[in-house]
């Protein structure tokens, strides 16, 4: 498993890990899960979300100020990676990734860990009314993930955000990095420089 800085590249990935078989996805900020299986080829599919339980293979995502999540169950071997943009986070996909491990892998919420890598944090991410409206009706009850910020505009917690999600489902194996990507120049941040770079995170593990 690794959350990859900005020199990070697919290629030195590859090469560096060379036992494992890498799989990524289209990605277009929706809440689409994809379920890898041995006979699949990189890129063949459109998702945001991916799942497996196949040994060698390393599932991974790309992200520059979205939030990359990426999951372990303990018990049955399950992976996922996830690429969780606001969109991702407003359409719950990562509740819905893990959802998918429960029912299709038969996890258990109490053996599933939860890591979060590098993304842009509650004090950079400020948007307009309308998103964070959508953010903040993605989880039940009550949140403290947004504040009010100046010219009508607010900051969000995306991270706050997943875990509220995912204590929903009863998931409290959660870890963070705690990096933003808008303020630590060894990452990608697309709103601080424009620029097509991604982070490059992945999770695998070996055959036993």
């Amino acid at each position: 498993m690794g959350f990859g800085k900005a020199d990070a590249h697919l290629q030195k990935m590859k090469e560096r890990f060379s036992t494992f078989n890498f799989f990524g996805v289209k990605q277009t900020h929706s809440d689409t899960v994809i379920v890898h299986s041995p006979h699949d080829t990189s890129d063949a599919f459109t998702g945001d979300a991916l799942i497996t339980r196949q040994a060698n293979t390393a599932i991974y995502i790309k992200t520059a100020d979205c939030t990359p999540i990426l999951c372990f169950d303990s018990a049955t071997g399950g992976l996922a990676a996830i690429h969780a943009g606001w969109r991702g986070v407003a359409n719950q996909i990562t509740k819905k990734t893990l959802l998918k491990m429960i029912n299709e892998f038969d996890s258990q919420p109490e053996n599933l860990h939860v890591f979060i890598g590098p993304h842009i944090q509650f004090a950079s991410f400020e948007v307009e009314e309308d998103v964070m409206l959508k953010l903040i009706a993605s989880v039940r009850g009550p949140t403290s993930s947004f504040v009010k910020a100046k010219d009508k505009k607010f900051l969000v917690d995306l991270q706050g955000l997943v875990g509220q999600q995912l204590h929903e489902l009863g998931i409290e194996k959660i870890w963070s990095l705690n990096k933003d990507t808008l303020t630590d120049l060894n990452y990608h941040s697309y709103r601080r420089d424009k620029t097509s770079g991604r982070l490059i995170s992945f999770i695998a593990k070996t055959e036993k």
